[in-house]
């Protein structure tokens, strides 16, 4: 019988798409993109190249000797950058006018870390510019840190209470009673598609009034590697920008971003400037990019409690004002595994990373050998595919999770 790594390897090149194939059906919202592409599914479920999802899958490709097919993602992702100015939640026309968690200068730092091409690398580094700006103009608020929030002005007042309407059905919240509230339903829906986390009950129906833990952290990793590339393409200027930036950025997350007293890295309300009780895997991104002390990744490794389940990581912690979404308590995400063990790994709590990474490979395999099957999320309390209100059906996968699981596998050897 095929064992699950087997089944990933042997799958890969089912899980590409080209969009300039003589064959190829495309939807009509399809945004052509010049090289193939990896999709997160074996099937056409979902057949797009998804942002944030691109980034653990290039990981698993990058460890699988597809090195090509992850620097064909990044280049999509390029040519999307310069043709928007940003990189959409994915390449269909849908998505334009928002974006999702920047992990681009990621993807470039893993692929430049194993071909060294300088050449290259200078070719992506104005893309990686390009997005930061968009994030330091379009999504900036008074404390000086980002959040997620797409512009609904434009949008038509149809579009407006579709949206609205939208939010209804994922979270089952109460009707708005005028039309502000029907635009914060809206504003409040594309905030979460953007993020990542459609949807999460951390920020209620106001998540666009949060500066977020993840999306900030994510930012200084753009810096703190665009300092390192200037450097390495001998940019000395550029260096000193991006080093100013990101030092800026540390004091910034620091101030607004880390509760002393609580111990952790938490998101932060600034409409009635408090910080947020909430811990999720979000607190885990500041040791994930490297900005964390070491007493603060000791302190945030002091809660791991709250988020370690017998089967791996849940999004959050049970929250008491749950609205019982797919990023809540007690579903796993490959992705936020990978976060938290990477994190771990990074200010050497080894055996908690391998202790969690363990959990998640025994988690996927043995849903492997009983299904035959790999799948979107699991539920890390009972070690069963996941479902949710939002999402009544398990969809098989590849994408993530297989990245995940192969870097678990083979880097970590587990």
């Amino acid at each position: 019988m095929e064992n699950l790594l087997d089944h990933i390897l042997n799958n890969w090149d089912n899980t590409l798409r080209d969009d300039h194939h003589p064959n190829i059906d495309l939807p009509h919202t399809a945004i052509i993109l010049p090289y193939p592409y990896t999709s997160p599914s074996i099937d056409e479920h979902f057949s797009a190249l998804y942002y944030w999802d691109t980034y653990f899958t290039n990981v698993g490709l990058l460890l699988s000797d597809k090195l090509e097919y992850a620097k064909n993602n990044a280049q999509n992702i390029a040519f999307m950058i310069e043709k928007y100015g940003y990189m959409p939640n994915g390449n269909r026309t849908v998505f334009i006018g928002r974006s999702q968690p920047p992990f681009f200068s990621m993807m470039i730092y893993d692929i430049y870390d194993r071909t060294k091409d300088k050449v290259w690398l200078k070719e992506m580094y104005g893309s990686i510019a390009r997005e930061y700006a968009f994030w330091q103009t379009e999504r900036t608020t008074e404390t000086g840190l980002n959040t997620y929030a797409p512009d609904i002005s434009a949008l038509s007042e149809e579009r407006i209470y579709q949206l609205a309407d939208y939010m209804l059905r994922r979270t089952s919240a109460e009707p708005p009673s005028d039309k502000k509230q029907v635009c914060q339903y809206a504003a409040s829906i594309l905030s979460l598609l953007e993020s990542g986390w459609d949807c999460t009950s951390r920020f209620g129906l106001r998540p666009t009034k949060y500066n977020w833990v993840e999306l900030n952290a994510l930012l200084y990793a753009i810096e703190d590697n665009m300092a390192f590339f200037a450097k390495e393409l001998c940019l000395s200027q550029d260096n000193l920008i991006w080093s100013e930036r990101k030092e800026l950025r540390r004091k910034l997350i620091n101030e607004y971003l880390y509760d002393e007293t609580a111990g952790m890295f938490c998101d932060y309300d600034f409409e009635f400037n408090k910080k947020s009780s909430i811990f999720s895997v979000a607190s885990f991104y500041p040791l994930f990019v490297g900005l964390a002390t070491d007493e603060q990744a000791k302190n945030t490794r002091h809660n791991l409690f709250r988020i370690e389940q017998e089967y791996g990581i849940s999004a959050s912690e049970p929250i008491k004002e749950t609205m019982d979404l797919q990023w809540d308590y007690p579903h796993g995400w490959a992705c936020l595994n990978y976060i938290v063990v990477n994190s771990l790994l990074r200010y050497g709590y080894d055996d908690d990373a391998y202790r969690i990474a363990k959990k998640y490979v025994n988690l996927l395999e043995r849903n492997f050998d009983s299904t035959g099957d790999i799948w979107e999320k699991y539920d890390v309390v009972t070690g069963e595919p996941s479902i949710s209100k939002e999402n009544a059906t398990k969809h098989t996968m590849m994408g993530w999770t297989a990245g995940v699981y192969v870097y678990f596998k083979e880097a970590l050897k587990i």
